[in-house]
Order: structure tokens, then C-alpha cells, then sequence
């Protein structure tokens, strides 16, 4: 099921709004699978998208092996992962 325009833009809205349960995202959007990590486990991959709290990956999990894409239309699911809080000094 390929990612439409207008639903990226709803699950980036979500995911910058604070969802990231898995149960909350899959209700909300069924269909698509939804892997939330930590950004130290991403291992240099390059995200589709950046955001001052988490980086975006769209996966392919059409074909044998699962791989990650920079096309909406090729993807099955998405991959979270946030980036590490920062402490205050103080």
C-alpha cells in the first residue's frame, strides 16, 4: 500500500504531535507496519525525513528482503527513531 501525499503529511503530524505508540499509529493508519528504535540504532542509514525530535525511514517490505526507500509510493511501513533527550546542565 503505497504512501499517498496527503497521508505522509498526516503521519508526520502524528509523529510530531507525540505518537509513537505502535497501537495508536496502526489504528490510525492500518495497513502500514510502524517500528519505533532509538537513532543509535539506525547504523548510518539515511532518513527520508529529519525532525528536531526523531528521524523518518520508509520501509519496503515488498520484495524477499526488507530495505529502506526515499519513495512514499514503495513503502510498507515506517521506522521512528528518536533521538536521545538532552539533559540540562544544572
Amino acid at each position: 500500500m503505497p504512501i499517498e501525499d496527503s497521508e505522509m503529511q498526516q503521519i508526520e503530524e502524528f509523529l510530531q504531535g507525540g505518537g509513537e505508540r505502535a497501537a495508536d499509529f496502526r489504528q490510525r493508519f492500518p495497513g502500514l507496519s510502524f517500528t519505533p528504535c532509538s537513532s543509535g540504532d539506525m547504523n548510518g542509514e539515511r532518513p527520508f525525513r529529519s525532525y528536531p525530535d526523531f528521524d523518518l525511514y520508509l520501509v519496503d517490505g515488498r520484495g524477499h528482503c526488507v530495505s529502506f526507500t526515499p519513495d512514499p509510493t514503495s513503502a510498507t511501513g515506517i521506522v521512528v527513531a528518536r533521538h536521545p533527550r538532552k539533559r540540562s546542565a544544572g
